[in-house]
């Protein structure tokens, strides 16, 4: 370290200066020259704290290292969620959405029902076309030989109005046809109330299936049923039905014949 010397005077070359005859101007050299003189001795006394510092600098390294340690001294400090106070801010907290409840429905098991007839058994899976087709083939092939109508149109016909054996009025009351009642009929037993085309419709109920059938074959021996019993095929016996006023489905003559392209019914006609 080296000191910066103080001011000093190096010459002093004298002046002549002529007299001044004013007194005010006199006096204001006098006190100018006072306060020059104390300015320079106070610069002087405070000149001498200024010292010249001599500053080691680091090597380029060093401080490269230096600044990648505060690098990753202030991600730190990111990842911790300090602020520039040294407070921590609280965690965010994230909505965790309730999961969805969903309500599983299990799939119906296929139960094979047993109605007794006579002291014989017709099995079929409600519902199931192939099984209920097959427990009815028998009966529909009896009123087939009495009514000449073929069987796969009397087959077809049960399928179609009980749903293949699934419906209310099938199961409990045994009417596989959607055989309808008076609607002034009251007797105990003879026909139930359900809604069809209006609410105050009749529908049979029969003891079995084979009761059922025969009471089938009664209805279509009436003589306004005469043109569907000389139908030559099924298609023609089934428009016949209709048209004699058996059904009020406008459809109801696709219906049924596609019941027994489906199944291919008219096997049962040979």
């Amino acid at each position: 370290m080296s000191n910066i010397d103080r001011y000093q005077v190096r010459s002093v070359q004298k002046a002549y200066v002529k007299p001044i005859k004013n007194s005010f101007v006199s006096v204001f050299v006098v006190v100018g020259c006072v306060a020059a003189a104390l300015f320079i001795k106070e610069g002087a006394k405070y000149n001498d704290t200024f010292e010249a510092l001599e500053v080691e600098m680091l090597p380029a390294e060093v401080l490269k290292q230096q600044a990648d340690t505060i690098a990753v001294a202030i991600a730190e400090a990111k990842e911790l969620g300090e602020n520039e106070f040294a407070v921590k801010s609280p965690p965010k907290t994230q909505k965790v959405r309730k999961p969805i409840e969903r309500k599983t429905v299990p799939k119906k098991k296929k139960q094979t029902v047993e109605y007794l007839f006579t002291g014989k058994k017709m099995s079929y899976i409600p519902g199931d076309g192939e099984s209920f087709s097959k427990a009815v083939a028998p009966y529909a092939m009896r009123v087939a030989a009495e009514t000449t109508i073929p069987p796969s149109v009397l087959i077809a016909q049960t399928m179609l109005e009980s749903r293949n054996g699934a419906s209310t009025l099938s199961s409990l009351y045994n009417n596989h046809f959607g055989y309808k009642c008076s609607e002034t009929c009251r007797k105990p037993g003879h026909c139930v109330n359900m809604a069809d085309d209006k609410p105050t419709d009749r529908f049979r109920c029969f003891a079995n299936t084979e009761h059922a059938f025969n009471e089938y074959a009664k209805l279509l021996k009436l003589p306004r049923y005469k043109k569907a019993r000389k139908a030559g095929n099924p298609y023609d016996a089934i428009a016949a039905l209709k048209k004699a006023g058996y059904a009020t489905d406008p459809n109801y003559v696709n219906a049924v014949y596609g019941v027994i392209k489906r199944y291919n019914l008219t096997k049962y006609d040979k």
